[in-house]
């Protein structure tokens, strides 16, 4: 069951974004053609965005519903 540590995690876990984009001027450098074209780079970046829809959902839909769902059934506040 799901604890307010899992949903630190999963947050924590949401971050990677900001690193897998950052590999966007990397993978132009070292790309076996000379450089990527435009249309790769849109590719990349369209499959981040829906790795990142899915992440972020389930982040909402189960880890954080679940943490809501156990400090309102506890016998004491939440201690998030």
């Amino acid at each position: 069951m799901a604890d307010r540590f899992d949903l630190e995690e999963s947050i924590m876990d949401s971050w990677g974004v900001l690193d897998d984009l950052g590999l966007v001027p990397f993978l132009a450098q070292v790309s076996s053609d000379a450089a990527l074209n435009l249309e790769q780079v849109v590719d990349y970046v369209a499959g981040l965005r829906k790795t990142y829809e899915v992440k972020f959902r389930k982040l909402f839909d189960e880890d954080f519903k679940k943490c809501l769902n156990l400090s309102l059934t506890a016998k004491q506040p939440p201690t998030f």
